[in-house]
């Protein structure tokens, strides 16, 4: 599957054709990831970044997210579902049962990223206050 071929906003599912020694397009259809996510997001300002990875899974995209505050030891790993211009992630964390923080993303345009923390266990020291919006920039 090429993201955003043969127009943006598109998809192709190529298909080798060993005859002409070239690929077909097999199938077109709306993008899945419409902004292609997957990269270092940051807001320098406060010193957050987050690494995305999306992977094409049965009706939508996989992603999951590493995140830290720049200079500090502290990373944290979510996963969830994305499609179109919005994902929804759960923390991952080897220490607890269940996880602490539910994410909310959104993309209004390629190159920024809106993250909403839509739930946060008390006792977990989350980076911002559930309902706050941290608008980040793709760096890479």
């Amino acid at each position: 599957v090429v993201n955003n071929f043969p127009a943006p906003g598109k998809e192709a599912t190529l298909e080798w054709v060993e005859s002409t020694q070239n690929f077909m397009i097999k199938q077109e259809e709306a993008a899945k990831d419409r902004y292609d996510v997957s990269g270092v997001w940051a807001n320098l300002d406060v010193g957050y970044i987050v690494s995305l990875s999306t992977s094409r899974s049965e009706g939508g995209s996989l992603i999951t997210a590493m995140y830290s505050i720049i200079g500090q030891s502290f990373w944290g790993a979510a996963i969830g579902g994305l499609v179109g211009d919005t994902a929804a992630l759960l923390s991952l964390d080897a220490r607890a049962s269940a996880p602490q923080v539910e994410f909310g993303l959104y993309w209004p345009s390629a190159n920024i990223m809106e993250a909403t923390i839509l739930s946060c266990v008390p006792s977990y020291d989350c980076l911002v206050q559930p309902g706050e919006v941290l608008t980040l920039e793709k760096l890479l």
